[in-house]
């Protein structure tokens, strides 16, 4: 075999190899930025007129080959479109590849400040359940192997009904 007939086939071969591998880590990382989640429920811890303090549950599905390391969650937690409070969780949570994980999300509010953005009661959304909406908007970070996200960005939202009957089968994907 002449030097130039095994140079291209070396070249080759790792042309291949190096497309085989980024190809790999694209569908891992879309399988990352796609992955399942659903509010799998919710403790309300006190729910006042001088104080609201909940703990959200997110089920996360990992549906890749990877163990993927979430830290740095920023989230602003508006009611009813009007912001409550900030959650800031700095310390990190993995989630294993081809598995379920949930992220505990624990937030506390003054339901007066609400009155002081502008709301003109409170009682009634506090007493209809279905009227109290609660957004969490934000972002976070996932690292997964040499793949490492910044400022995922994240939204949901979800009535005081629904968190204190959470359906199952209800996921985001």
């Amino acid at each position: 075999m002449n030097k130039g007939l095994r140079n291209g086939l070396i070249i080759g071969s790792l042309s291949l190899a190096l497309i085989s591998i980024i190809v790999y880590f694209k569908k891992q990382y879309d399988l990352l930025l796609n992955a399942c989640y659903t509010i799998s429920g919710g403790i309300i811890h006190t729910l006042g007129l001088d104080n609201v303090r909940i703990t959200l549950f997110f089920k996360v599905v990992n549906e890749s080959d990877l163990t993927i390391e979430i830290s740095d969650m920023n989230f602003d937690i508006f009611v009813n479109n009007m912001f409550v409070t900030k959650i800031k969780k700095s310390e990190k949570q993995t989630l294993y590849s081809k598995s379920e994980a949930i992220i505990k999300l624990q937030f506390e509010f003054n339901p007066t400040d609400l009155l002081r953005a502008g709301l003109s009661s409170i009682q009634p959304i506090l007493q209809d359940q279905e009227k109290l909406v609660i957004t969490t908007k934000g972002y976070f970070s996932a690292k997964a192997g040499i793949l490492n996200l910044k400022k995922v960005p994240f939204e949901e939202n979800i009535t005081l009904k629904e968190l204190l009957t959470p359906n199952p089968d209800a996921k985001k994907c």
